[in-house]
């Protein structure tokens, strides 16, 4: 009886660690999608037909989210990309599930769901892309962290952490008009 007691007891306290442990966490659903620039509108194709190409060609949209607790507040501190600090903004998601049309030639209407329904609040983060942050900015990627290819830093209650992704999940390309 007294060894079902402790067992008990311990299996409690072992419990309530996991829960506080996932209490300030997140989870990130990291997505990377190719725009590729459309036609050149007809005025801008020199009268020798010779159409020309953008020097800049194929550029990359990094899309962000993070499940975090629902009654906390959430900070966005640093962001990461491929071991580059940028500058970033977030915002709350609405809803969930939060999808994206899929761009299937089979199905137009197809969608591709980036962020389960979810209990917990989504934040959807917006790295500032092109202008890496050069200067000293007093935040430095973890050590640990550095084969991450997304790397989060946040403040949740007061507790400062970290969420990393090891790759991004590819979108088909998104083609602009």
């Amino acid at each position: 009886m007294k060894n079902s007691i402790i067992i008990l007891l311990v299996t409690m306290v072992a419990g309530a660690g996991c829960t506080a442990q996932k209490k300030n966490s997140i989870r990130l659903f990291p997505y990377v999608q190719s725009v590729i620039p459309g036609n050149i509108p007809r005025e801008d194709i020199p009268a020798d037909g010779e159409k020309e190409t953008s020097a800049e060609g194929q550029k990359l949209k990094y899309l962000i989210y993070a499940e975090v607790p629902r009654d906390s507040s959430f900070k966005l501190t640093a962001i990461w990309i491929k071991g580059v600090y940028y500058t970033a903004v977030s915002y709350p998601v609405a809803k969930t599930p939060v999808t994206k049309p899929s761009f299937d030639q089979q199905d137009p209407a197809a969608l591709t769901e980036l962020v389960p329904r979810t209990q917990r609040s989504v934040i959807l983060i917006n790295p500032v892309v092109g202008s890496p942050v050069i200067a000293n900015t007093g935040f430095s990627l973890p050590e640990k962290m550095k084969n991450q290819e997304l790397v989060v830093g946040y403040v949740i209650r007061g507790k400062t952490g970290f969420a990393a992704a090891r790759r991004f999940i590819p979108l088909s390309a998104d083609i602009s008009q």
